[in-house]
């Protein structure tokens, strides 16, 4: 995995779009939000990485929603939602958690033990940063 990331950041490897989506999905993300309108993660991903997602990306133009939900549905499946049925279209942190874990990307979200099933809803909620303790 090392030699992998070398490779990656000397530019000899070029990581899926998909997956760079989900990567950085996962980093521009707000702690402690469980829902992000999808315009709001179009803007923070072009600030986090305008090389990839901005306007001189080798795509020729920004990021845009429709493309957001096309790479995101292509990467895991997902769509976006409307939880208030007259607010803005976004994502669920519930959505996206689980291809997080099955990537690698979010240490903090652990899969059940071996022969145990996941808690209920354990993947409902992100993780407060600075905050610690379990809920009960």
């Amino acid at each position: 995995m090392a030699e992998d990331d070398a490779e990656r950041e000397a530019g000899l490897k070029t990581l899926p779009p998909g997956m760079v989506v989900m990567i950085d999905l996962h980093t521009v993300w707000p702690s402690g939000e469980t829902f992000v309108p999808t315009k709001q993660l179009v803007s923070k991903l072009i600030s986090h990485n305008p090389d990839y997602w901005g306007s001189d990306s080798s795509y020729g133009k920004p990021l845009t929603e429709t493309r957001l939900g096309r790479l995101v549905s292509q990467a895991c499946k997902v769509t976006s939602c409307r939880p208030d049925t007259h607010g803005q279209r976004g994502y669920l942190w519930s959505q996206l958690a689980p291809t997080w874990r099955r990537l690698g990307i979010d240490p903090h979200i652990q899969p059940g033990e071996p022969g145990e099933p996941g808690e209920p809803g354990a993947d409902a909620q992100p993780p407060l940063s600075g905050l610690s303790g379990s809920a009960g």
